[in-house]
């Protein structure tokens, strides 16, 4: 029995069975540790197989039976079906298509709210579609190590001991149960809003009753599919991360041990301690790449549109005239996507911060006096860890650090600033020309500001005075 098997004995055997026991010491979780933590994916259709099946190289043969994938295909469907109604909307004036596609005339603060969703639906259509063609092109790799939670692999294979699985568990169930308690309340809440506008335009009749029912019922259907892809995705997002993060700090704790003046530990014993470690961090540096393949596409679609969104609902928060629901309804909006932008930019620099944590102690200790062999693979490491930043990439354009979250919230709040300044000076400009006009101050905050029409009214006042 190994150190892994010997220290979960410890740890589980007093609230193990016989059988729990025969189990552990193959090297695997026990029971109570287990779960099957693909049913998420599965359960809302962007996964057709377990990740058994993944492992075992039975994918190519899933595919060829079409059945297997129908329901991910109508679920990617759904989102395809959406994401084409919400941009048509956004562009289209046409009162017989609206009526068709279950909404009113255009107007506000109908426009504003279909441009928001418009956003939404395009985010969603896209990650369902990784996950989709991601199954189809062999790119789900990185559900190599969640097997460890449905008992198929052992942890001690992945280089993980019991403290770090423990810890592992612990933070991925936390982050699972919080995201479907957060896709529950926010499917509750939105679906509730579309009811009531759905019962109110009844009363109106303002959408035919058949198109406003069906409509209805397709986008309630979508939005807790959508709301389950975006909290769940994250969560193994976080959890991977997390799995990352805990072997890189095996890694320095162990470097730590070697480069310490304990005198116990003979130079060959450094050494040979020093290349496991080598060799253990160019495999979990492999294991990143692979996932990147798969994560860097999720992480530049949340990046892009996020931030879209985020400024887009709190410009129509802040600075149009809405009502109360409205306002609500937006605000909501961007606190959910900027959480979620936020989480997904701290899991990944805790990541990248963890894997190149000993270089600086690294630099220092090359100083020292120690043997040829050791000196020689300790400056291997450091240029090793001096090269490409490890972690996740944003669709390998640039790499997610705390400073490129930095970069990008300075730059999306002095681009906020100038636009606001636009809109406050483009409004006084039209109150001062037009103070005695009916003009609204409010239409000119929720109009489409365009300098052109200004010139042009400009001009037509010029030539009035001159005839």
């Amino acid at each position: 029995m190994n150190k892994f098997n010997r220290d979960s004995s410890l740890d589980y055997d007093h609230s193990l069975d016989e059988k729990d026991k025969i189990v552990l010491s193959e090297g695997y979780l026990p029971t109570d540790k287990i779960f099957k933590i693909d049913q998420y994916l599965r359960m809302f259709g962007f996964l057709s197989q377990s990740i058994e099946d993944y492992l075992q190289g039975n994918v190519q043969g899933k595919l060829k039976n079409p059945s297997k994938r129908m329901y991910c295909f109508l679920v990617l469907l759904l989102f395809l079906v959406m994401a084409c109604r919400n941009v048509i909307l956004v562009f289209t004036s046409n009162v017989w298509l609206r009526n068709f596609l279950g909404e009113p005339k255009s107007g506000r603060p109908v426009d504003q709210i279909e441009l928001t969703m418009a956003i939404w639906s395009i985010y969603g259509l896209l990650l369902c579609n990784l996950f989709y063609k991601s199954e189809k092109n062999q790119l789900l790799s990185w559900l190599s190590p969640f097997s460890i939670f449905k008992g198929v692999v052992s942890p001690a294979s992945m280089g993980l001991n019991v403290k770090m699985t423990d810890e592992w568990f612990r933070k991925t169930k936390k982050s699972m149960n919080q995201s479907l308690l957060f896709c529950n309340i926010q499917g509750l809440i939105a679906n509730v809003m579309f009811a009531l506008t759905a019962y109110h335009r009844f009363h109106l009749k303002s959408v035919p009753v058949l198109a406003n029912f069906f409509w209805t019922s397709i986008t309630m259907v979508w939005i807790y599919y959508g709301s389950a892809l975006i909290f769940i995705s994250y969560s193994y997002f976080y959890s991977l991360a997390a799995y990352f993060i805990l072997k890189y700090r095996k890694v320095n704790q162990d470097i730590e041990t070697i480069i310490s003046s304990d005198p116990r530990m003979k130079p060959n014993e450094r050494c040979a301690m020093l290349y496991r470690i080598l060799v253990d961090h160019n495999k979990t540096c492999s294991e990143i790449h692979d996932c990147n393949r798969f994560w860097s596409k999720y992480i530049m679609q949340t990046y892009f549109l996020f931030i879209a969104i985020i400024c887009y609902t709190t410009f129509q928060t802040f600075f149009t005239y809405n009502n109360t629901t409205v306002r609500l309804f937006m605000f909501s909006t961007t606190v959910v996507t900027g959480l979620i932008l936020t989480k997904v930019s701290i899991a990944a620099s805790r990541l990248t911060n963890e894997a190149h944590l000993s270089y600086g102690r690294l630099i220092r200790v090359t100083f020292n006096k120690y043997p040829v062999e050791l000196q020689i693979q300790l400056r291997m490491f450091i240029q090793r860890l001096s090269g490409p930043t490890i972690g996740f990439y944003c669709l390998d354009i640039f790499e997610i650090t705390y400073s490129t979250y930095a970069s990008i919230i300075a730059a999306l709040g002095q681009n906020f600033l100038l636009v606001i300044d636009f809109v406050q000076s483009y409004a006084q400009l039209k109150e001062e020309h037009y103070t005695s006009s009916e003009l609204d101050i409010s239409d000119v905050f929720n109009a489409t500001f365009s300098l052109n029409t200004l010139v042009s009214e400009e001009i037509n006042m010029i030539q009035e005075k001159l005839l």
